[in-house]
């Protein structure tokens, strides 16, 4: 069929307006197309998220305990406490505080000379006998002391440690103690591991500073004479510091008796179960009393039958030798704990395995199911909202 067009041309002029009303209609129609299969494509997206709400919804229903207001709401005032405890927990396990310059070699060894000096001197004005001449006692750092080379990378922990001992040592002589015999602390810092055996008057042998995913334990032994009364003030002064100073076992002893050393290896146990933070709240060293005897006359007898019955006794302080294992527990910083986050993080991305391919990490090294997996390592298939198997 041939077209002419001159023709056409001269048809459209001729009737301009039913043109333009067929352009407009053709573009109108491409546009309902258009809007339909988009339509078509929300729709089929609305179907898929529904049923994953579907999902959700019974999953959250088939929860014990099930999510309605009444839990949500006790949840919600459990969460309270628990920050509530949280923020008491921290300032009940406040760090001690270090000086900063204390992590230089030379900001160390000035604060330990000065703390050996402070602590001398008031051993002196306080008559408290120290263990060898005044000169020589180093108050666990001998091998510190000795040392013309700080060794660098360990600086962070003896720092702590000096501040440690430091706060330890004034404590127990503010009590009243008559004589302190030792403090020994644990092998820590790389320098001090070689120290162990040449000075073993510093170093507890069988213990270490223990960490984990929240905090460190640092131990220390204190060995001194006391009273009773003065030991309850030490043991009250320790309970009720701020810095998270956990008693872990005492030994008391007569002054006069043989020292030993068999707590040098003790396990972890705990003395008492006393209330409030810690074992050792509230505790009080019994002061046992002693009866006042004396001869009395046959009418003495007499008159005491008249009278009512007072049991009379006189407190006499004994000199007691103490033996004290103490763990100053340190909270770890926050960068401190988003640094180990991340590194366990970086691991279990190196060895765990995705087994369906989904791009979701499901099981560790060890096999075990991580959160949010969707299949496990025998093959089932999980929901990762629960981490229960779906029934096929």
């Amino acid at each position: 069929m041939n077209f002419d067009g001159k023709k056409i041309v001269e048809w459209a002029k001729a009737n301009m307006s039913l043109v333009i009303t067929g352009a407009v209609s053709l573009v109108m129609v491409i546009l309902a197309v258009f809007y339909l299969l988009h339509g078509m494509a929300a729709s089929t997206q609305a179907a898929l998220d529904l049923d994953q709400a579907k999902s959700q919804l019974n999953s959250l229903q088939s929860q014990d305990p099930y999510p309605n207001d009444a839990n949500v709401k006790f949840m919600q005032d459990e969460t309270v406490k628990l920050q509530a405890m949280l923020e008491d927990f921290g300032k009940k396990f406040a760090p001690l505080p270090v000086p900063p310059e204390t992590y230089t070699a030379s900001g160390f060894k000035y604060e330990l000379e000065n703390m050996v000096s402070t602590l001398t001197e008031k051993a002196k004005n306080l008559s408290i006998q120290l263990p060898t001449n005044r000169v020589n006692f180093s108050f666990s750092f001998s091998a510190q002391r000795a040392n013309l080379r700080m060794d660098t990378n360990s600086l962070k922990i003896q720092a702590e440690q000096l501040a440690h001992v430091k706060y330890l040592c004034n404590s127990v002589m503010d009590s009243g103690i008559s004589e302190f015999i030792r403090v020994r602390r644990a092998a820590g810092a790389t320098n001090d591991l070689f120290q162990v055996s040449t000075y073993l008057a510093d170093y507890l042998p069988a213990r270490q500073i223990i960490t984990n995913k929240y905090s460190f334990a640092y131990p220390y032994e204190l060995v001194f004479k006391t009273s009773p009364g003065d030991l309850a003030k030490f043991i009250n002064t320790l309970v009720e510091c701020p810095y998270g100073i956990i008693i872990k076992c005492i030994k008391v002893e007569r002054a006069s008796s043989e020292m030993t050393d068999e707590l040098a290896d003790y396990q972890e146990t705990p003395i008492i179960n006393m209330r409030g933070r810690g074992n050792m709240r509230g505790m009080r060293m019994p002061v046992q009393p002693q009866v006042q005897e004396q001869t009395k006359t046959a009418e003495e007898a007499e008159m005491e039958k008249a009278l009512p019955k007072v049991t009379t006794t006189v407190l006499k302080p004994t000199a007691l030798r103490v033996t004290m294992y103490v763990d100053v527990m340190r909270l770890k910083s926050q960068a401190e704990a988003a640094a180990i986050a991340a590194a366990e993080q970086e691991h279990l991305k190196a060895t765990a395995t995705d087994i369906d391919g989904d791009g979701t990490l499901d099981i560790d090294e060890k096999g075990n199911t991580l959160p949010g997996a969707s299949m496990d390592q025998y093959g089932n298939k999980l929901d990762p909202a629960t981490g229960k198997i779906i029934q096929q």
